[in-house]
């Protein structure tokens, strides 16, 4: 409050001259003129930045600290972090991952760059394709969505069980806006292939309002969705969550340990990423490669189902155009 007050000042002179008097009326209009800050309930890739806790990205790239951009990021453990991001570190960490993941890298990447423009891509498609990672124990799946996360410093968000709250889960999955959270020791069952479909359709939690009308009050789903299993997608609807994700068997991954450990102690420094995308991918030229990689992929894997084709052109076009 006293700050507040401040701002404005309170004064009492007498005039002594015109010049004099000026001066100090554009002083008392520059005090009364408070920046307006805005104040958002969420975190991520907002209508035209990055809003982290420590700092903003502009969508041409530009790190802008957070007490001068303008905007009051929600209190939440400031769990966003970008401010350390190294150019050095991040291509680093795509090189790492290439030699890890081989063959299926272009998968996590691809996820990573599209889930920074989801946005976009769900006004234009309606949906967003799932990161379904399955593998044995040891073999890699918990780190690859922390190194995921990383690329939006946002590795401390903890993972949520399967058996987290449902209400938990879903403001999560509205508050952070185009970023990553993922569903750990998934099983496979109808209820949990249920919620993946829905998720994936981008349907938010839906309740009763409290004013004995009929009206539901449906929560947004703003985040992208990442999975990790020790097992396949079995039983009751399996057919329905198959068609939605893109899957990588981390049985497959080759463990090499000065690349693991890189990408381990060095998580801190993968949030390059958000300002190297904004600053280098157009969201538009990017949902044109999707386009045309959709037909490509047509023509090529006639019989697959049309969302199968699609997911892979989204993952596919954004790894390529990184």
């Amino acid at each position: 409050f006293r700050d507040t007050i401040t701002q404005y000042g309170l004064f009492r002179y007498n005039i002594t001259d015109i010049f004099g008097h000026n001066r100090f009326m554009a002083y008392l209009e520059a005090k009364r003129t408070i920046p307006h800050k805005k104040k958002s309930q969420y975190i991520g890739m907002l209508e035209g930045c990055f809003l982290g806790h420590d700092y903003v990205v502009s969508e041409n790239g530009v790190k802008i600290p957070i007490q001068d951009s303008g905007y009051i990021a929600p209190k939440d453990g400031k769990k966003i972090m970008i401010g350390k991001g190294e150019a050095s570190a991040f291509c680093n960490t795509l090189q790492k991952i290439q030699t890890i993941l081989e063959t299926q890298a272009w998968k996590l990447i691809g996820f990573t760059v599209a889930s920074l423009f989801s946005r976009p891509i769900i006004q234009e498609f309606g949906f967003f394709p799932l990161l379904f990672l399955y593998g044995k124990h040891e073999t890699g799946k918990s780190a690859m969505a922390e190194w995921c996360k990383a690329m939006f410093g946002a590795h401390r968000i903890e993972n949520f069980n399967i058996n987290s709250t449902q209400k938990a889960f879903q403001r999560a999955c509205a508050k952070y806006c185009g970023i990553p959270i993922f569903l750990n020791e998934y099983r496979s069952n109808e209820p949990n292939n249920t919620l993946l479909c829905s998720l994936y359709d981008r349907e938010g939690y839906g309740r009763a309002k409290k004013d004995n009308t009929l009206d539901i009050d449906q929560m947004e789903v703003n985040a992208t969705l990442g999975v990790i299993s020790t097992q396949n997608i079995i039983g009751t609807k399996a057919e329905d969550v198959i068609s939605r994700v893109v899957q990588i068997d981390t049985n497959e991954s080759k463990y090499n340990e000065e690349s693991f450990l890189f990408l381990q102690e060095n998580m801190e420094q993968f949030s390059y990423f958000v300002s190297y995308c904004l600053e280098q991918i157009n969201p538009t030229v990017l949902l044109e490669s999707i386009r045309v990689e959709i037909k490509a992929i047509r023509q090529e894997m006639k019989g697959y189902k049309d969302r199968i084709v699609k997911n892979h052109a989204i993952i596919s076009s954004a790894y390529n155009i990184l």
